[in-house]
C-alpha cells in the first residue's frame, strides 16, 4: 500500500511538473497572447544617479557636523520620538545614579545651538569591501538633530558605499536626513 502511494504521489509530481512547464512555455510564446517587453515608465538610470548624487551632498554635510557622545544608555533605549527615546536613556542612567537629569535636561543638553550633530559608534570589526583592496573600520553613524526632533542611524558600510563607490543610501534614509540636515 505504501509503495503504491509513493508512486502515485510521483505520478502527480510528475504530471504537476509537465503541467507547470507547459504553462510557463505558452506564456512566453511571442504573438498576440504571449508576454510582451515591459516598458519603462521612468528613467531608473537617471533615478539611481540621483539619488547617488543626493547621497554624496547629505555625506558631505554628515562629514562637516560636530560631533556630540550620547551617553551610553542611548544604544538600548527606545522610544517613538526622539524625546521619548531621551526619557528613556534619562531613567536608565537614573537608576544607576539618582542625581542624573531628567529626560528634559538631558536633551537640553545635546540642543547644540539648534544644530545637527553627529555621533559615531566603531565597533572592533574590520568592514571587508569587495571592491576595495583594504579593509576599514566597521560602526554606525547617529545623525541627531534634536531641535527638529530626528534622529537617522547610518552604517559605516552605507556610508563607505557612497563616498567611496557613488552609491547612493536606502531611499527612507535619505530622505530622513534631508529633513535633518536641511531644514532651514
Amino acid at each position: 500500500m505504501e509503495q503504491e502511494l509513493i508512486g502515485l504521489a510521483r505520478r502527480w509530481t510528475f504530471f504537476g511538473a509537465v503541467l507547470l512547464c507547459a504553462a510557463m512555455t505558452c506564456s512566453c510564446r511571442a504573438g498576440d497572447n504571449g508576454t510582451k517587453p515591459m516598458v519603462a515608465t521612468n528613467n531608473s538610470a537617471s533615478n539611481a544617479a540621483l539619488a547617488a548624487a543626493e547621497s554624496a551632498r547629505l555625506a558631505k554635510k554628515i562629514a562637516t557636523l560636530k560631533e556630540l557622545a550620547l551617553p551610553d544608555e542611548w544604544y538600548s533605549a527606545a522610544g517613538d520620538t526622539l524625546a521619548a527615546r531621551f526619557e528613556v536613556a534619562a531613567k536608565a542612567m537614573q537608576a544607576k545614579d539618582p542625581k542624573a537629569p531628567s529626560g528634559t535636561q538631558l536633551m537640553a543638553r545635546f540642543q547644540n545651538n539648534g544644530q545637527p550633530f553627529v555621533h559615531k559608534v566603531w565597533v572592533n570589526q574590520p568592514l571587508f569591501c569587495p571592491l576595495c583592496p583594504e579593509t576599514t573600520g566597521d560602526g554606525v553613524f547617529t545623525v541627531v538633530s534634536v531641535a527638529r526632533g530626528w534622529t537617522c542611524r547610518i552604517t559605516v558600510g552605507e556610508l563607505h558605499a557612497v563616498t567611496a563607490h557613488g552609491g547612493s543610501l536606502p531611499p527612507e534614509k535619505n530622505s530622513l536626513l534631508k529633513r535633518i540636515l536641511d531644514a532651514p
